[in-house]
């Protein structure tokens, strides 16, 4: 179930929702711009800290174009990580990506290789007795 906060995420997993998408659009939208990467990492990670702490589901993140070029995205996935998020995706679009929803608005794609260098590699956690298991 997308949310875009907190509350939102705490209603989605009472109503039984296996996993809540931290959905970048809601929340640019929550601050009344566009979802155009106008709002900053650090705004987009505690909110997905805060809505992580609020409900026990998995939370997958919706990173848009990752902040940034690979450099970025190094940095940026390793935080989320570290802030609970379950997953994360990233779209092969320029930064600052556009939002198709505003008048004129275009969302260009980048080559294959430049989407390939800012791929995180994947990878598992194990889960520890103090975290539970990833629901499937």
């Amino acid at each position: 179930m997308a949310v875009h906060n907190p509350l939102a995420a705490k209603l989605a997993a009472g109503a039984g929702f296996d996993a809540i998408w931290g959905s970048g659009f809601e929340l640019s939208a929550s601050y009344a711009v566009p979802d155009a990467n106008i709002l900053a990492m650090g705004t987009h990670l505690d909110m997905m800290r805060a809505i992580g702490a609020m409900q026990d589901a998995p939370v997958i993140a919706d990173l848009d174009t990752g902040f940034g070029n690979a450099v970025n995205v190094a940095y940026v996935v390793p935080q989320h990580d570290a802030a609970g998020v379950a997953a994360v995706v990233i779209e092969d679009k320029t930064f600052p990506k556009d939002t198709s929803l505003r008048p004129g608005g275009w969302q260009e794609l980048i080559p294959i290789g430049e989407f390939q260098g800012r791929s995180p590699p994947p990878r598992r956690r194990a889960p520890c007795s103090s975290s539970p298991a990833p629901r499937r």
